[in-house]
């Protein structure tokens, strides 16, 4: 690089390439593939209904536990939020011994010395500042991608300290194409008189999925006059979709609608059979026309 600055012409090197990489990456790499030897064992004693409830807390370290998960759940859940340690300047090591004090801890994991002295740090005066970070995250978002379902979503709460770097390992990680959008979150209504330039009132909140292809919208829009019309969008092609019996529920007394051109404004929509309505649900399937917003797989995944 100092031979670059100093020459008028090109110094050869290296081949450049656009990449994200950093001091650790393959040993990070490295530590998402080795497997664990670490085993869950049940407290029983502890949990509330253990032998009938569906749900899993797993207390100890994170990465260990996501290994342990990878056999059980490899792509099964539908839905991760993670809220990592946003790399402040202050230590960032989990502690995955809750049996012990902070300080014990940090003895036994060499973290300290015999008279207490810092061994591990992550200070912004570092130079492994955001290397270190990242060696942290890298495999943890690996594993976890690993358990996402082909529909699944992850959701990252992150701050101005490290957004940059999460999104580049999350566009390698998860595909840059999978990046579903960055949420901001308004943390606090007013800000400090303490800050030095400008004062932080966000953070943020990373969303990408495991595959574009097999997601569905997370919300749905609303026309001017408050009339929802999600599933439709005017001057796609007309098709029809079949709506199973006991599939809609409806906010209307019990009685049968018939058949009738039901569009408003420029959102073509129409009812093809009739649709007998008992108890809140169509007791019937019925048939609709309209000019839909997505392919007919999406749609019936919506419904």
């Amino acid at each position: 690089m100092l031979k670059q600055e100093l020459s008028g012409s090109i110094v050869e090197g290296s081949k450049e390439r656009y990449s994200m990489n950093w001091p650790g990456k393959k040993e990070a790499l490295l530590q998402a593939n080795t497997p664990t030897t670490k085993v869950l064992r049940p407290c029983k004693e502890e949990s509330v209904a253990f032998d009938t409830t569906e749900n899993l807390y797993i207390e100890g370290d994170n990465l260990e536990a996501l290994k342990l998960l990878q056999k059980s759940y490899y792509n099964k859940i539908k839905v991760i939020y993670i809220d990592p340690p946003y790399n402040t300047g202050k230590d960032f090591i989990y502690k995955d011994n809750f049996t012990q004090g902070k300080a014990a801890y940090l003895k036994k994991s060499g973290q300290r010395d015999a008279n207490g002295e810092r061994l591990v740090t992550n200070t912004e005066s570092s130079g492994r500042y955001h290397s270190a970070w990242l060696s942290m995250m890298y495999p943890r978002l690996k594993l976890a991608r690993n358990l996402l379902k082909d529909d699944g979503v992850i959701f990252i709460s992150i701050d101005d300290n490290e957004i940059h770097n999460v999104r580049k390992i999350c566009d390698e990680i998860f595909m840059e194409e999978n990046f579903v959008t960055e949420f901001v979150w308004e943390k606090k209504k007013k800000p400090s008189f303490l800050h030095k330039n400008v004062a932080k009132l966000s953070e943020y909140i990373l969303c990408y999925v495991k595959n574009q292809e097999n997601t569905f919208p997370f919300s749905i829009e609303s026309t001017t006059e408050g009339k929802k019309h999600p599933l439709n969008q005017a001057g796609n092609t007309l098709h029809t979709l079949t709506f199973p019996a006991k599939s809609i529920k409806f906010t209307m007394p019990d009685g049968t609608i018939e058949p009738q051109d039901m569009s408003r404004g420029r959102i073509i929509t129409r009812l093809l059979s009739p649709v007998i309505i008992k108890e809140g649900r169509n007791e019937n399937e019925f048939i609709l026309e309209g000019e839909w917003r997505y392919a007919k797989k999406k749609i019936y995944e919506i419904i």
